[in-house]
């Protein structure tokens, strides 16, 4: 018996959407100073032009990170429980902070890392809130 696949919905769809399982970032970036920025911006904040939508690859490395024993939006807290929040240096040129997964004792800065989708709250109606989350890349 094979269960269906829900359908992911973004948590904040001015921030990222969903393509089938995989959360795609959406930034900015100006084609006057060449600087992307994320989340999107209307006009640059070096020479204040236009800028036009992108969006970013989610492949990065970690920058920076700390382990956070609170509780996360959509998520229960289990005993002993937490989360890691990280920098990610996107390949792009952008610097983003979000939740990373995985085991924490596998971080290292300078790790390569990817986004990915984190489920939360309960599906209904067979769709599938979802935040994003980096973790570290598989290695080949």
């Amino acid at each position: 018996m094979t269960s269906a696949v829900p359908k992911y919905v973004s948590t904040d769809p001015r921030l990222f959407r969903v393509e089938g399982t995989t959360p795609v970032l959406m930034g900015s970036r100006c084609p006057a100073c060449e600087i992307s920025f994320y989340p999107r911006r209307w006009v640059c904040a070096v020479c204040l032009r236009p800028v036009g939508d992108v969006d970013f690859a989610g492949r990065g490395v970690l920058a920076s990170y700390t382990y956070v024993t609170s509780p996360m939006y959509g998520r229960k807290m289990v005993a002993g429980g937490g989360y890691g929040i990280g920098q990610i240096d996107l390949d792009e040129g952008v610097r983003v902070q979000a939740v990373i997964g995985g085991a924490r004792d596998r971080w290292r800065i300078g790790q390569r890392f990817v986004v990915g989708l984190a489920p939360c709250g309960d599906p209904e109606s067979g769709e599938q809130a979802a935040l994003y989350e980096f973790g570290p890349e598989p290695e080949v």
